[in-house]
């Protein structure tokens, strides 16, 4: 059982997140992803500033694919770079394992338009092209932060659409709606990434698309909603990782072991042994919450809830 990120931390300032996430999550580090600082900061920007040979601005009701760079693509370009120059210094000491964040292909180019204003994704050769870049993109990436790290590089696709994209879309009009893509076809599109982590949080899991992956990350909340989906994937053989929400209504954090106590419980529910609690699940903060000092406690919070359920999961 491991605890880590999702990716986005609160804040503008990386080489604080960066203390965080190596204070807090040892050598299961992640590249924090810092949507606060704007334009090109947010998921969709930061994954379309990875494409190779393919170029983005912004338009009117978001990116746009465009036919050579602009000042928005080469600004997320050097904040790449420049990102990366800064938690190489910090982390000059060496991390074991680094996670990259990237958004999925459907999601992608169901968020990035063409010039006639359509979704990427209405347009075969589009999607095509788009998934081609991303390929790419990611590769190089992977090979980028393993020369400057020389760590074990583990690839989170987030699908935050994916639900979407297999119910339909809607188009440039309610009367120009997007099809829906079938369940078999997005799945294939998912594995031909060959990605370790899926993000299907804030969606109800297509487990279809999920087999594609070797662990991916749903909602806590699922366990008491889908048990039979969730039971019959970890049959299958494959892992999960828990999203839990640190924060109580009013602020402040849970207590960690009744969280974990509540898990193991729901976690009976399913069939399972205790046993393979610690060994198929992760545990993940479903936020950072609102500032670094919300970040540092959602991080040690989900530590310890991980930390508890291994060493004690079969007396909870």
């Amino acid at each position: 059982m491991t605890a880590y990120g999702l990716g986005p931390v609160p804040g503008t300032d990386i080489a604080l997140a960066a203390d965080i996430i190596a204070g807090e999550t040892g050598d299961s580090r992640h590249l924090p992803q810092l949507p606060a600082r704007g334009l090109g900061s947010d998921l969709i920007g930061r994954t379309a500033g990875l494409l190779e040979a393919v170029t983005v601005d912004r338009g009117p009701r978001g990116w746009r694919l465009t036919n050579r760079p602009q000042l928005a693509t080469r600004a997320m370009w050097d904040r790449m770079e420049r990102d990366l120059d800064i938690l190489e210094e910090l982390w000059s000491d060496g991390v074991d394992t680094l996670k990259i964040q990237v958004v999925g292909p459907w999601s992608l180019a169901a968020s990035l338009e063409l010039a006639n204003g359509h979704r990427a994704i209405t347009d075969p050769g589009a999607l095509r092209d788009l998934t081609a870049a991303l390929h790419a993109g990611i590769d190089e990436h992977v090979e980028d932060v393993k020369k400057r790290f020389g760590s074990n590089v583990i690839v989170q696709l987030d699908e935050p659409l994916y639900a979407d994209v297999l119910a339909g879309l809607r188009g440039t009009t309610s009367f120009d709606p997007v099809r829906p893509v079938p369940s078999e076809v997005g799945a294939d599109g998912i594995e031909q990434f060959s990605a370790d982590l899926l993000n299907f949080t804030g969606q109800q899991p297509n487990w279809e698309a999920a087999r594609a992956v070797k662990t991916t990350i749903i909602d806590a909340a699922l366990l008491g909603t889908d048990q039979d989906g969730i039971g019959e994937h970890i049959e299958e053989g494959y892992r999960l990782a828990f999203a839990v929400n640190p924060f109580a209504e009013s602020g402040a954090i849970k207590d960690p072991r009744q969280v974990s106590i509540n898990l193991a419980k729901a976690w009976d529910r399913i069939g399972h042994s205790r046993l393979r609690l610690t060994t198929d699940i992760d545990i993940v903060s479903a936020t950072s919450g609102e500032s670094l000092k919300d970040m540092a406690a959602a991080y040690r919070f989900i530590a310890e809830v991980a930390d508890i359920l291994e060493r004690d999961a079969g007396d909870l």
